[in-house]
C-alpha cells in the first residue's frame, strides 16, 4: 500500500511600495486571516493528532518575490506555508481525517487561499470546501475497505 498525505497549503501575499503623493511607505496584505490565533491552535491540534496516530509531519516555508513592475516602486512578495502529514496504513489517516475534517474546514474558511490536497499512490483531491470533504471520506472509507478486506484474506 502507498502512503497517505495530506498537504496542508496557505499563501500570504503581501505588496511593499511607497504611497504617490508623499512617499511614505505602504503595504498590503491580498489575504487576512479571519481567526489568526484560532487558526494557529487548529494547525497546532492537527499536528499533535498526527503524530498520535503514527503520522509523519513535515512543516515547510517557501517565500517568492515577483519581477512585476510596480506604479508605486514596490515589491510583491508570496510566502507558501505548507504541513504535510503522512500515515503508511489507512486507519490512522481514517482516524486522523475523521478528527480533523470539521477542524479543517474551519482553518480554510479563516483565510481563503487555504487549501488541503489528499494524495494516495496515484489518486488525489484537493479540497477547498465541503463537497470536497465528502469527496475525500469516500475515497478513504473505499481504501479502509479495500485494506480491511486484503487482510481478511491473508488470515488463515
Amino acid at each position: 500500500m502507498s502512503d497517505i498525505t495530506f498537504t496542508l497549503k496557505e499563501i500570504q501575499r503581501d505588496h511593499y511600495g511607497y504611497e504617490r503623493r508623499t512617499g511614505e511607505l505602504t503595504s498590503s496584505s491580498t489575504r487576512e486571516d479571519a481567526d489568526p490565533i484560532g487558526s494557529c491552535e487548529i494547525r497546532t491540534l492537527l499536528e499533535e493528532h498526527a503524530a498520535r496516530n503514527s503520522g509523519k509531519v513535515k512543516t515547510d516555508i517557501s517565500s517568492y518575490r515577483g519581477n512585476a513592475k510596480h506604479y508605486d516602486g514596490g515589491i510583491t512578495q508570496d510566502v507558501v506555508t505548507t504541513l504535510a502529514v503522512t500515515f503508511s496504513a489507512s486507519g490512522g489517516a481514517l482516524i486522523f481525517f475523521k478528527f480533523g475534517k470539521d477542524l479543517l474546514l474551519q482553518w480554510m474558511k479563516n483565510m481563503s487561499s487555504r487549501s488541503v490536497r489528499l494524495k494516495m499512490g496515484d489518486k488525489e483531491i484537493e479540497i477547498k470546501g465541503t463537497n470536497d470533504v465528502e469527496k475525500a471520506m469516500k475515497l478513504l472509507d473505499e481504501l479502509d475497505r479495500r485494506t480491511s478486506h486484503a487482510d481478511d484474506e491473508t488470515d488463515p
